[in-house]
């Protein structure tokens, strides 16, 4: 069986570090050849999703480009391609169930803003909640970190440390400007370059 490797968020250690992995083996025996165009054709997209999730879909997609693209001077052209991928990701019609959610704009607002006033952030992986919020994490080695954004330009904070071999879990609430004295107060650094 040939394979073909498909792009897919993983997360692998390497002596001691985290790094970003998004290679997913794809059986290529499902990509049909055709013999008379020569072209490589993808296998049929299932089409049981109704025009009006496909339409939401889309609409969230271009929404959240939208705001992505209103700051993209003040970030790097890989971490504007980066967004635009994990966004895509997570409103992949191929991938998207009935319990997923759309992305709520508001909560994406406030990561963008948390993102545009914050320096030398690391690459930070996006996900959503069942109600829509915005989460970003970062995890290495005795360190883990997870942002919920609310619509409200508040957040949740919930932090894993190893200190001394102890683990210890330490969590906020609040405006994105005392998160940011949180971290900075209990020497969290993960996602700092």
């Amino acid at each position: 069986m040939q394979l073909l490797y498909s792009y897919e968020p993983t997360k692998k250690t390497k002596g001691g570090k985290v790094l970003q992995s998004f290679a997913k083996p794809t059986d290529l025996s499902k990509i049909e050849r055709s013999e008379k165009q020569g072209v490589e054709e993808r296998p049929s997209q299932n089409t049981d999703y109704s025009d009006d999730i496909i339409q939401n879909l889309f609409d969230n997609r271009s929404n959240l480009k939208q705001l992505i693209s209103k700051i993209s001077m003040h970030m790097k052209d890989a971490t504007r391609r980066d967004f635009f991928k994990q966004i895509d990701e997570l409103l992949d019609i191929e991938e998207f169930t009935e319990d997923d959610s759309l992305i709520n704009q508001e909560s994406f607002r406030a990561f963008l803003n948390f993102f545009s006033t914050t320096h030398n952030l690391k690459r930070t992986a996006l996900t959503v909640t069942p109600s829509g919020n915005t989460v970003t994490s970062w995890i290495v080695p005795n360190e883990k970190l997870h942002i919920e954004f609310l619509p409200s330009g508040y957040s949740r904070t919930i932090a894993s440390l190893v200190k001394n071999e102890e683990k210890e879990t330490r969590a906020h609430q609040g405006s994105l400007d005392s998160m940011k004295e949180f971290l900075y107060d209990n020497k969290i650094m993960c996602w700092q370059q």
